[in-house]
């Protein structure tokens, strides 16, 4: 009895959570391509030939092909890893501090760690928020790549 109430739950929980299971669409990178006549085209990178980029422009919805021989620079546009990186420092630096206190608390018992624990690591975690922030950013920002003049 048991073994069949343990099938029912396995394969009704497959059947329900299989709907989140389903693959996302994987997207193309965001690019800037300036052409050596000084025109722009901004889009998505749907494919890279070998003498040619296919685009697909997000303005218009069509696909536009641009010859490497008329790219003079592409630069590609980074997404954003600013909260990412803050909130690897904020839980990085709180674990650290909050740590440190309860070390400090084990070495030394008179050491009050119910009123510094929290504030510690609350502390901690603003502290090194700020430069995991700042990581996050430089790591999302934008790349260009110098093509004309370059064989």
């Amino acid at each position: 009895m048991k073994g069949r109430i343990l099938a029912v739950v396995v394969v009704s929980s497959l059947l329900i959570c299989s709907a989140h299971l389903t693959a996302k669409e994987r997207r193309g990178a965001e690019l800037i391509i300036t052409k050596t006549d000084g025109q722009q085209i901004a889009g998505e990178l749907i494919a890279a030939k070998p003498s040619s980029l296919l685009l697909f422009d997000l303005k218009t919805g069509a696909d536009v092909s641009v010859e490497i021989g008329e790219v003079a620079v592409i630069k590609i546009i980074g997404k954003s890893k600013v909260w990412a990186g803050g909130a690897i420092g904020f839980i990085v630096g709180a674990l650290v501090v909050g740590l440190g206190v309860n070390l400090a608390e084990y070495i030394d018992e008179s050491y009050d760690i119910a009123s510094r624990s929290w504030k510690g690591a609350m502390l901690g975690g603003v502290i090194f928020a700020i430069p995991g922030a700042l990581i996050g950013a430089h790591k999302g920002k934008a790349k260009t790549i110098q093509i004309e003049g370059k064989s």
